[in-house]
């Protein structure tokens, strides 16, 4: 923690952040915290004025041997020319996840500890590994855009099965930041999947066998990340869907 004197010409109310290496800490606001969201207002009524920020350390290495895992992408909802909504993926956003440190489902005050923080990637993904068990919380910070309390934020990553891998979809929409939780991830979850053919002119097929979930999804985009046609996989044994790609 560190003391910050400053000289204000227009007295006010103000956020402040402080950057350092982004290597090794993380921006910090008033309120000892790395979310701008949760920062404290400082007010000022003088020409002078001090306040203290801690900085935030970027979270260590994670223990290989832990097989948790959360990944997804960053997406800003827009109209092209046609009017048509689109989600353009973006690079940069920064993303933190939390992991809760009090047990039980059930709690008034939850408390959380950092456990990774990292930026999207050109194509606007961002992949966490090692995470050990637990109930998680994820934010992202995308520059005056804050995430919906009423969104998808809370989920649990279990040590192996179904919750193992966790596939999220975040978007920036309607000045809020929404959180979809798009698939537990498993391996056994669907078998033998079979996407043909490739390239497709007039019918697609999707192919596959013991599907043991109901709901899945299936989406067609275009190159434009837009979703052109989707529906629900039935729940079966062997089953073969197909998609009309001629319009």
């Amino acid at each position: 923690m560190f003391p910050l004197r400053f000289f204000a010409d227009i007295l006010g109310d103000y956020l402040i952040s402080v950057h350092g290496n982004p290597t090794t800490c993380l921006p910090s606001y008033l309120g000892d915290t790395f979310l701008w969201e949760e920062a404290e207002t400082i007010f000022f009524r003088e020409i002078t004025q001090s306040v203290s920020l801690a900085v935030t350390a970027v979270p260590g290495p994670r223990d290989p041997n832990d097989r948790g895992r959360i990944s997804g992408s960053f997406g800003i909802e827009t109209e092209d020319d046609a009017r048509v909504d689109a989600r353009r993926r973006a690079a940069n956003v920064r993303a933190h996840v939390r992991r809760r440190t009090t047990g039980g489902r059930e709690l008034n005050d939850p408390q959380y500890v950092l456990i990774a923080s990292i930026a999207t990637d050109e194509n606007g993904e961002f992949d966490f590994p090692n995470l050990p068990p637990g109930f998680y919380r994820i934010n992202f910070e995308y520059p005056g855009v804050p995430m919906d309390q009423n969104s998808f934020v809370e989920f649990e990553v279990t040590a192996d099965g179904d919750n193992s891998a966790i596939e999220l979809a975040a978007t920036a929409l309607d000045g809020l930041i929404t959180v979809e939780q798009v698939l537990p991830l498993s391996v056994d979850l669907i078998e033998d999947v079979h996407v043909y053919p490739n390239p497709v002119s007039n019918q697609l097929k999707i192919g596959y066998s013991a599907l043991k979930s109901d709901g899945l999804v299936a989406r067609l985009y275009d190159i434009n990340g837009r979703i052109v046609k989707e529906g629900i996989l039935p729940r079966s044994d062997q089953n073969e869907i197909v998609i009309r790609a001629s319009d």
